[in-house]
């Protein structure tokens, strides 16, 4: 009786712990489904919001307009014609005509005046005193190292003749008397010319030379 009645409340409580068993497995099976459902919703909810903050935050681009160009109409420029006045005003004007004396004038030759010319004994004494007396006395006959010839030097001769002597017996420095009577009135010539102390066209020579002032 023992054994059997033992066998019998194992065999009873058997059912029991399955019904129990079975309970807390749909319990949790239920759980488990509320948790999936839970998480669908959440996600589906989340991708609801996303779609409407990506619609509404991004706003519209408007497309852009042109404004029409309004082209400015061409401005005529026109020069501005003469008035009546202004056309009288601008008469053409002519030089006026050169009369006969005046035309007689403007073709009548200028008078130059003339260099006074060198007298011929004049010219040849320079070219006897360049090559005879400038390298002593100097070629503008007081730029020299010998004696300067000036107007003041041969006055202290007092005529031509007195200083034909001198300058016949003494000169050249290297070759006193060296030259002709000729050559020696030929300088002086022109040495008195350059000093202004000869008339116009005078002539040194033997019948002269005495004549000839040096101091004048």
């Amino acid at each position: 009786m023992y054994i059997a009645t033992r066998r019998i409340r194992s065999a009873s409580q058997t059912p029991c712990c399955m019904l129990v068993t079975s309970t807390e497995g749909l319990d949790s099976l239920r759980g488990r489904e509320t948790l999936k459902h839970s998480i669908v919703f959440v996600g589906l909810a989340i991708v609801v919001l996303s779609r409407a903050s990506a619609c509404g935050g991004a706003e519209p681009t408007a497309a852009p307009t042109t404004q029409p160009t309004i082209e400015a109409p061409p401005v005529a420029t026109s020069v501005p014609s003469a008035t009546p006045q202004q056309e009288v005003t601008e008469v053409p004007t002519s030089e006026p005509t050169a009369t006969p004396q005046q035309e007689a004038t403007e073709k009548a030759p200028t008078a130059t005046t003339a260099a006074p010319q060198v007298p011929q004994q004049v010219a040849t004494g320079m070219n006897e005193y360049d090559q005879s007396c400038a390298r002593c006395h100097g070629p503008n006959l007081t730029d020299g190292f010998a004696a300067k010839l000036s107007t003041a030097a041969l006055a202290k001769y007092e005529t031509a003749q007195g200083l034909f002597d001198y300058v016949s017996a003494r000169m050249p420095r290297d070759n006193p008397g060296g030259l002709s009577d000729q050559q020696y009135y030929d300088i002086l010539s022109y040495l008195l010319f350059t000093q202004q102390l000869l008339e116009p066209g005078q002539v040194v020579d033997e019948s002269t030379v005495a004549d000839i002032l040096l101091s004048q």
